[in-house]
């Protein structure tokens, strides 16, 4: 039996729903004793795992409707060969179960006694420039790149009021517009008094900034750093000691919520009943003073498709934020009856959510390991396209992963999306045209055998991977998102997304489901 996770201290439920609006009759207590409480969760990832886990050990009963047939949502872990590869969430942050909850299930987990990291013949980094791949130093762009995070960190002072005085415009202190304007902006007068001193050209330094701009993307979601909220970019804190799940325990970020399923089913019978259901793609909500109805479709066996209705008093929404978009701006997949309160609907609509993908072309042998330990592609913008698809130009570079079964490509945004639209022997094809080109290994370089890749941005159960604060959007709205509606809080959601200090995280799930289930289970904030 897993160590079984603690309710949270009163201190630390207190922080977790402060910024969680109560309905008036909520707040003063109204609700359904918990003996006769029945909630029904949306959705088996880490929100909801962590909301079923705070609900039955209050003894409410739960029902998870799961769309898809495994747990996890948008943590999947595939094998290659003996090797765990995440194909969805990757980084498992925090030391301790105190700061990442989701971490009390790894103490039985067994470690990778080799820590799973991929080994190299070779430090450093090769970095190429253009499509024809000739190498350079990459001594500038690893100074750019260094100057670029510094000044991400110098931005984070604008949420706390702490506006760097570059920052600030002539006009009454306007502040620049989005984070990739205030970066321009810190950057401009360090780079351009280097290039007045020899460095290398405007259009080397420029594609330099627009490799560093392609990595910020996969870290923060977006298709553009021009997406990203100046306002509200400090607001995001980072748990320190982040590690690959897949480097760090056997069977990757999926072991640690089997292990978290396992725990919630093998509760003690004092607990609330807790039913999980897969394959029940919620197609309504319907919530009112009398509870909730929720309506999806089953095929049986016969594959005729019937309408179920499944009652409860309450219902707890973990679907993606790309799910909650779709349903506020076409009425589906997900419909809500009556439709979400307009600050709601306007919160969802304002927040950014986007695709981040990654790709992992395999190899019988790790060939790259004597030549280098990650490859860096610069584009220049003044470069005539050559034959590769646009979505190649995404890619910021690859590095040996799953200990060195292959290598592994992030992209996000437009290419992303781009490249899920493309085969598996496209993608192949055009990976290995490239790596032909810019790898040092053009005569020797060996065939490919396959691939995995993700595809979040298609499935329709995600329709993304994690959500950011998008210009125009603020960390008010996702306090809105975290608010239950109703007059007895028939109606809640958790999620990353709902998190303001840990959007687009696992442990921000996490604690979403944590903090959702001890708002309705005390019914105050």
């Amino acid at each position: 039996m897993l160590t079984r996770m603690p309710l949270p201290a009163p201190l630390v439920a207190d922080e977790l729903c402060r910024a969680v609006k109560l309905p008036r009759r909520a707040a003063c207590g109204a609700g359904i004793p918990s003996s006769q409480r029945h909630v029904a969760i949306v959705g088996a990832g880490a929100a909801g795992l962590a909301t079923a886990f705070g609900l039955s050990r209050r003894g409410i009963a739960v029902t998870i409707l799961e769309a898809g047939q495994r747990v996890g949502g948008r943590i999947r872990t595939v094998e290659v060969g003996d090797e765990p590869y995440d194909l969805g969430a990757t980084w498992a942050h925090g030391r301790t179960a105190e700061a990442n909850p989701a971490l009390a299930f790894a103490k039985e987990l067994p470690l990778r006694s080799s820590g799973g990291a991929p080994k190299t013949g070779k430090a450093g980094a090769r970095t190429v420039f253009g499509t024809d791949g000739s190498e350079v130093d990459g001594r500038v762009a690893s100074r750019l790149a260094s100057a670029y995070a510094l000044a991400l960190e110098e931005c984070e002072g604008v949420a706390h009021g702490k506006a760097v005085e570059e920052l600030q415009g002539t006009k009454d202190g306007e502040l620049p517009p989005n984070v990739e304007a205030a970066v321009e902006k810190l950057l401009a007068r360090r780079f351009s008094d280097a290039a007045a001193a020899g460095a290398p050209s405007a259009c080397f330094l420029r594609a330099a900034y627009d490799w560093r701009a392609q990595l910020e993307c996969c870290i923060s979601g977006c298709d553009a750093v021009s997406d990203l909220s100046l306002e509200a970019w400090g607001e995001y804190e980072d748990l320190p000691h982040a590690v690959r799940a897949s480097n760090r325990w056997q069977g990757g970020f999926s072991a640690l919520m089997q292990a978290a399923l396992q725990d919630l089913l093998d509760a003690p019978s004092s607990e609330g009943d807790v039913d999980i259901r897969l394959g029940c793609s919620v197609e309504s909500i319907r919530w009112s003073d009398d509870g909730v109805q929720l309506t999806w479709r089953s095929r049986d066996s016969s594959s005729e498709v019937d309408e179920v209705h499944f009652h409860a008093d309450h219902v707890v929404v973990t679907t993606s934020l790309g799910v909650l978009k779709d349903s506020v701006a076409s009425g589906g997949p997900l419909r809500f009856e009556p439709p979400l309160p307009e600050p709601k609907r306007a919160a969802i609509e304002r927040l950014g959510f986007g695709t981040v993908d990654k790709v992992l072309l395999l190899y019988e042998q790790p060939w790259w390991c004597d030549l280098w330990a990650a490859l860096r592609f610069l584009w220049p913008k003044d470069v005539a396209q050559s034959e590769d698809p646009s979505w190649i130009r995404r890619i910021y570079g690859c590095t040996g992963a799953c200990d060195n079964a292959g290598l592994e490509f992030w992209l996000a945004g437009s290419g992303a999306t781009d490249m899920e639209a493309c085969s598996d022997q496209e993608v192949q094809k055009s990976l290995q045209r490239l790596l032909q080109r810019c790898s040092g290994a053009s005569e020797t370089l060996p065939e490919p055998y396959g691939l995995h890749r993700s595809s979040w941005g298609t499935d329709p159960n995600f329709r993304g991977s994690y959500s950011f604060v998008a210009v125009g959007g603020s960390g008010a709205d996702i306090d809105e998102l975290a608010s239950p509606e109703g007059s007895r809080m028939q109606l809640s959601f958790a999620g990353e997304h709902t998190h303001r200090r840990y959007y687009s995280t696992v442990h921000g799930a996490w604690w979403s489901g944590i903090r959702a289930a001890e708002v309705l289970a005390e019914g105050v904030g």
